[in-house]
């Protein structure tokens, strides 16, 4: 038989899922009836429209960096200012600095270090090197080079 804490921990954890079950079932019921006042505010502007037709759209996560190209002119920006090639995960330590939400745990600096690998990988060439070895360090390319 499992212990005591061991119940009560279980206990806790599915009454707390159950309560975000409940709670995530009543928001979705306040969406369908937000979507239900739209479509027939729709209607009133057009009623042949068949609002059965529009897809549903899927919300985007959120981002860190709330624009497109934010990130990679803040990894530039410090290639730039660097003396020497820099690792994926020095980049990022430093591009932590510049998050407006301040996500500078160690969980979020390593979540930073695969988009930032990407972001880079499609740049060599053009003004970015990549040093060959473990682990991966950038550069910029310098003029005259």
């Amino acid at each position: 038989m499992a212990g005591e804490h061991t119940i009560s921990a279980l206990r806790r954890k599915y009454a707390r899922l159950i309560g975000e079950a409940e709670h995530l079932e009543a928001e979705a019921a306040r969406h369908r009836r937000l979507a239900s006042h739209v479509a027939e505010t729709i209607k009133l502007f057009d009623a042949g429209l068949d609002v059965s037709g529009i897809r549903p759209v899927q919300s985007r996560a959120y981002s860190r960096w709330r624009g497109r190209g934010v990130g990679i002119r803040i990894y530039l920006a410090i290639l730039r200012s660097a003396d020497a090639p820099l690792t994926s995960l020095e980049i990022a330590e430093r591009a932590a600095a510049f998050d407006p939400e301040g996500g500078s745990s160690r969980s979020a600096i390593k979540a930073l270090v695969g988009p930032l690998n990407k972001a880079l990988s499609k740049r060599v060439g053009r003004d970015v090197v990549r040093i060959e070895g473990r682990p991966r360090r950038w550069a910029l390319v310098r003029a005259g080079q």
